[in-house]
C-alpha cells in the first residue's frame, strides 16, 4: 500500500480560494491513482470539519489552531507556532510513511529527531516571507505593519530551517522555483491542482470586463479597484465579483458609472460570468506564487490580460495579453473589446493548458517523486 501524510494549512474543502483549490484536486488526483492519504487539517475561522474529504482520504485528523498572543512571541513564526499540536507529531508518528507539508506554516515540527529518517516535502505555495513583506509595505495599521514585519523577518530564517529538514521543495510557479533552487539541492516544479477537466471558452464577443477574487486579501481589493478605474475611464462596463468586499471597496466604486459590484455570488453564477465576459482581467502587486484565478480564467474566459509581473516565466504569453500599468491596460482593453474569440484561439489554450495542467499526469509527477 502506498501511504502518504498530508499537513494542510486550513481545512482544504471548499474548494473556494487558491491554497484549498490545489489542496482539494490534488487530493481527489492522488486518490484516482491508488494512493492513501491521511490528512491533517486545522480549524480556524469559519471552516468547519469537512466529512466530503473522507471520500479522498483514508483518515482526516482536524486540530484547532491556537491563536493566541503568546505564539506571537519569540523567533519562530506565529503561522508556524499556532500549528504546533503534540497531538500533529503523535499521529504523525503512527508509521513510517511520507510526509508532505503543506507551506512553511505546517512545519512546526519538520525538525524533529523522531521524523529524521522519514521522506518530507514541502509544498511551497508562494515565497512566504516576502508575501508578509508586501503586507507590512502596504499595510495603514501601525501594529499590524510591526507583526507583518516581523512575521517576514522570522519567516525568512525560519525559511533555512525547512531546508535543511525538507529533502523535496514544491514550488507552485516557475519563478518561484528559481528562487528555491538557489536555496535547496532538490526543488520540483509541481503546477497548480484546479477543477478543470477541458477548456470551456464561449466564442463570438462577450459582453463585460471581469475581476474576481477574495477581496478579504488586501492586494486583491487594490488590484481590483485599480482595473476599475481603467475600464470606467474608458467607458467599458465591469464586473467585481467575489468574496467579502470591505466597505472601503464598496464605497469606492460606487463612484464609478460602469462598474458593478458583486459581492459573494454562488459558484453558479460566476461560472456564468466568467463565460459571458470578454475580458478577464488578473492583476496583482505581489507576483509570487501562482494565482490561481489566472488558471481560472484561462480554462473558462474569452481574452484574459494579466500583469507581466505574474505571468513572466510561466510560458503563458502565446495565451494572454500581458499589461505593466494602467495605460497599458487600457490600450488592451480598447483593441480587445470587440475582438471575437475563434474555434483557432480555443484549440491554442486546448494545447497548451491541457498536457501541462492535467491534474493526473501532475499526480503521477508527484508520486514518482515520492514512491520511485
Amino acid at each position: 500500500m502506498r501511504h502518504l501524510h498530508i499537513v494542510s494549512i486550513h481545512i482544504p474543502y471548499p474548494p473556494d480560494y487558491g491554497g484549498a483549490i490545489d489542496e482539494f484536486y490534488r487530493l481527489k488526483a492522488l486518490k484516482e491513482l491508488g494512493i492513501q492519504v491521511t490528512l491533517h487539517c486545522f480549524l480556524y475561522g469559519t471552516r468547519a470539519v469537512a466529512p466530503e474529504l473522507e471520500k479522498y482520504c483514508q483518515k482526516v485528523y482536524y486540530y484547532k489552531r491556537a491563536m493566541t498572543l503568546k505564539n506571537a512571541i519569540g523567533s519562530r513564526p506565529f503561522i508556524v507556532r499556532s500549528r504546533e499540536d503534540p497531538m500533529l507529531l503523535e499521529n504523525l508518528l503512527k508509521d513510517e510513511s511520507p510526509i508532505l507539508f503543506e507551506g512553511i506554516h505546517t512545519c512546526a515540527f519538520i525538525g524533529e529527531k523522531a521524523l529524521s529518517t522519514r521522506l518530507k516535502l514541502v509544498r511551497m505555495h508562494n515565497i512566504e516571507w516576502g508575501y508578509y513583506h508586501y503586507l507590512a509595505e502596504h499595510e495603514p495599521n501601525r501594529l499590524k505593519r510591526m507583526y507583518f514585519r516581523s512575521e517576514s523577518a522570522k519567516l525568512k530564517r525560519y525559511e533555512d530551517h525547512v531546508f535543511t529538514h525538507a529533502q523535496v521543495i514544491l514550488p507552485i510557479s516557475h519563478s518561484d522555483t528559481t528562487y528555491f533552487a538557489a536555496h535547496h539541492s532538490r526543488v520540483s516544479h509541481l503546477p497548480p491542482f484546479h477543477g478543470f477537466d477541458s477548456v470551456m471558452i464561449s466564442t463570438g464577443v462577450g459582453k463585460h470586463v471581469l475581476v474576481h477574487g477574495d477581496f478579504r486579501i488586501l492586494d486583491n481589493a487594490r488590484a481590483a479597484i485599480e482595473v476599475a478605474i481603467a475600464a470606467n475611464e474608458e467607458g467599458i462596463p465591469c464586473l467585481i465579483a467575489g468574496k467579502s468586499p470591505s466597505e472601503k471597496m464598496r464605497r469606492t466604486l460606487q463612484k464609478f458609472s460602469n462598474i458593478r459590484l458583486m459581492p459573494d455570488v454562488s459558484s453558479e453564477t460566476m461560472r456564468q460570468l466568467k463565460l459571458d465576459a470578454q475580458m478577464h482581467v488578473v492583476h496583482s502587486e505581489n507576483p509570487s506564487g501562482f494565482k490561481i484565478k489566472l488558471l481560472n480564467a484561462l480554462f473558462s474566459g474569452r481574452h484574459v490580460l494579466v500583469q507581466r509581473s505574474i505571468a513572466e516565466g510561466e510560458h503563458l504569453e502565446s495565451i494572454t495579453h500581458a499589461f505593466g500599468n494602467r495605460r497599458e491596460l487600457q490600450a488592451l482593453m480598447r483593441k480587445l473589446k470587440d475582438q471575437p474569440v475563434t474555434q483557432d484561439d480555443i484549440k491554442c489554450r486546448e494545447s497548451l493548458l491541457l498536457p501541462r495542467f492535467a491534474n493526473s499526469i501532475n499526480a503521477q509527477n508527484l508520486i514518482n517523486l515520492i514512491f520511485p
